[in-house]
């Protein structure tokens, strides 16, 4: 718990809330929303209201672009939402949701999309019409599967998936070359084998928390990479290529089943905190890490 509430605190800056346009006025009901006309509504919130359902005429306004409906009672997917064709912006966050239908995939302008902490145990296929997503966030839901289609949001620069059931990384990873922020934290991974090459923008990977027992040796072709998070698996040693990662500045590797760790480390200057707690490794071994990074925080 310890090393979990740390790194949440290193990586704080990097964690952005995503707000409504400052330029455009939010409303909170639909009944004022609907009387303005010039400008029409773009944003609505209706978070924490019970809702079970969209409000009665929602789908009328045709412009709105940010709907924020977090925190309420939604187990079904209500049909007039699919209507709602201009939508950048749509945060389901905190409901019940048990499944979403293949109508999700009408709403093509879809840029951002939160459905954090439901009931979900996959997505539907039509996802992958989504190709304008940047930010798909799906954390803290049951989905032991994910569609093949995922692999055609082609503009993803942020996908969180943690706190689900995948035993596989998603199918395609490799094809969703702008992923920045990838969180497959606390699922039922086996392995990390994937293209890793084709992720050049990568800047943070979290697969803490899963039973990843290798790291392959191609971790080392993810250049931009930042943050590394491995807490919590069952890794017994660390790949050479690991060395590779100039630009790492995060690296935990705490509670595994490490012994020793590779001399290439040393090659990581910008690393400024690794987290080594919870592993087997002789004194003297972490001392020599130590003295191997001397800017580093080693812990």
């Amino acid at each position: 718990m310890f090393v979990r509430l740390l790194v949440l605190v290193l990586l704080a800056p990097a964690l952005r809330a995503q707000y409504a346009n400052d330029a455009w006025p939010v409303f909170t009901d639909v009944a004022n929303a609907r009387k303005a006309v010039h400008p029409p509504a773009r944003q609505l919130d209706l978070r924490d209201r019970d809702l079970f359902r969209l409000p009665p005429r929602t789908a009328e306004l045709r412009s709105l672009k940010y709907l924020n409906l977090m925190g309420n009672l939604w187990e079904v997917w209500d049909d007039e939402l699919s209507r709602l064709r201009q939508l950048t912006h749509l945060n389901l966050k905190e409901n019940k949701l048990r499944e979403l239908p293949a109508s999700l995939g009408r709403l093509r302008r879809l840029r951002f999309l939160d459905l954090t902490h439901n009931r979900l145990r996959t997505l539907p296929e039509s996802t992958g019409h989504l190709r304008r997503l940047t930010y798909l966030h799906a954390g803290l839901n049951e989905l032991d599967r994910l569609p093949a289609g995922l692999a055609r949001c082609r503009r993803l620069e942020s996908l969180d998936l943690q706190n689900n059931q995948l035993s596989h990384l998603p199918q395609g990873l490799h094809r969703l070359r702008r992923l920045r922020q990838l969180n497959l934290g606390y699922n039922q991974l086996r392995e990390a084998t994937a293209d890793w090459g084709k992720l050049a923008a990568l800047t943070e990977l979290n697969l803490a928390s899963n039973r990843i027992r290798t790291l392959p040796p191609n971790i080392g072709a993810l250049g931009r990479l930042r943050s590394l998070l491995l807490t919590g698996n069952e890794l017994t040693e660390l790949p050479p290529q690991i060395g590779q990662l100039r630009e790492l500045t995060l690296l935990v590797v705490a509670n595994n089943e490490l012994t020793s760790l590779p001399v290439e480390l040393r090659k990581l200057t910008k690393l400024r905190t690794l987290i080594l707690t919870g592993n087997p490794l002789p004194a003297d071994e972490i001392e020599r890490v130590r003295a191997a990074l001397p800017h580093c925080r080693v812990l």
